[in-house]
């Protein structure tokens, strides 16, 4: 049984009202959970943009973003900007505050394949994750 040692890691001076300068805001843990989540960066690992993040509905992005920088596009001849708004970039927490909607699904889906059987009391939570006026049951 490895459930002991299932878990998302964070800097504890990246959590809400931390230390860690524009990473405080605690969207830095989203963005782990994501992960936790079966979530990938939304920016290439070999820096193209062919092969970002897999999910369909993410803009592609060749290289992580930092900051907030608005109006970037690092692949052009692929449709939208850069995903600087989404939590699984490197923008600042300031700047993140969406996931997209196949982002969603693949959470959820991931959830209940892989998380939800080590979890049972967890089904039928009366929690939902609510993102961009997204509500999700």
């Amino acid at each position: 049984d490895t459930i002991g040692v299932d878990g998302v890691v964070v800097l504890h001076s990246a959590i809400n009202g931390g230390t860690t300068i524009h990473y405080n805001l605690g969207h830095t843990l989203v963005h782990e959970v994501g992960h936790w989540l079966g979530l990938h960066h939304t920016f290439s690992r070999s820096n193209s943009c062919a092969d970002a993040d897999g999910v369909n509905d993410t803009p592609a992005e060749k290289e992580p973003g930092y900051g907030c920088p608005v109006g970037r596009d690092t692949c052009r001849e692929d449709p939208g900007y850069d995903p600087i708004h989404n939590f699984m970039d490197y923008s600042y927490d300031s700047c993140m505050e969406e996931f997209t909607a196949d982002q969603m699904n693949r959470m959820r889906a991931s959830w209940y394949l892989y998380r939800a059987p080590s979890y049972p009391s967890c089904t039928d939570s009366p929690f939902k994750l609510r993102w961009k006026n997204t509500n999700i049951n």
